[in-house]
């Protein structure tokens, strides 16, 4: 559905000039209340999708569809038109400031989000956040590159409990990849690069790692009777709706 949008080699060119925010939805409660109001209307239902491109200052919907984007456009193509259209209007700062590091908020989360996109995760790991903070910018300046935007998802740590789910995972601070396993509540490690490690050594021991990943492939119907049957739990932030055919809830 969406991927054969934001997949679209147009609109990820057009989509530069813009600020791509990927919801947590139902992982953070303070994101919640501004999904309810920005894209549901500020009643009490929230799903977990939803597609909106708003001001820069976020003050008014520039475009809006409560499903994606191809609920919006007829196709790819005209969304990439209407995206250079929309920045056109904008006049836009140009700089080479480091971006930061595109994290999800924790190592839980950037593991199931890792294992739902079929990728690898990079957790940075440190033993303080002095250091998550170096290794981190270490990593902003060759992950925006053409060869690895896209290829891994983010998290950090200072906290060695964190990576307990973590297959492989020792002490040892650095830049760390793991493959996540199929449910996403676990993981094994990959490779650990050292901290050590400098720019163009970092940038081509990752694009390696991601040319070499093995994505897995997943049938909806067989991977969600699996896990049911298995035991497999996931629990969010904030509870998912009740949506069952039957009950009060749209």
């Amino acid at each position: 559905m969406d991927r054969s949008f934001l997949s679209d080699a147009g609109v990820i060119k057009a989509s530069r000039d813009f600020v791509c925010i990927r919801t947590a939805t139902y992982e953070d409660k303070q994101e919640a209340k501004f999904l309810k109001k920005t894209l549901f209307g500020g009643g009490d239902d929230l799903r977990n999708f939803g597609f909106s491109i708003l001001s820069p200052d976020a003050s008014r919907k520039l475009k809006q569809s409560n499903r994606g984007p191809n609920f919006a456009y007829q196709d790819a193509g005209q969304m990439g038109a209407d995206l250079r259209r929309i920045a056109k209007q904008y006049s836009q700062q140009k700089d080479d400031a480091i971006h930061g590091l595109p994290q999800m908020k924790n190592v839980r989360l950037g593991l199931n989000v890792a294992s739902c996109d079929g990728l690898p995760c990079i957790v940075v790991h440190g033993k303080d956040n002095a250091e998550v903070d170096r290794l981190a910018k270490k990593l902003d300046q060759v992950i925006w590159d053409d060869d690895l935007m896209g290829k891994f998802i983010y998290a950090s740590t200072s906290n060695r409990v964190d990576l307990k789910p973590v297959q492989g995972s020792t002490r040892k601070t650095g830049i760390l990849v793991i493959a996540p396993n199929e449910y996403g509540t676990q993981g094994r490690m990959i490779e650990t690069i050292g901290g050590d490690v400098g720019p163009s050594a970092l940038k081509q021991a990752l694009v390696k790692l991601a040319d070499n990943y093995a994505r897995p492939s997943k049938s909806h119907g067989s991977h969600v009777r699996y896990g049911r049957r298995n035991g497999e739990d996931w629990k969010t932030e904030v509870p998912v709706p009740d949506r069952r055919r039957g009950n009060n809830r749209r």
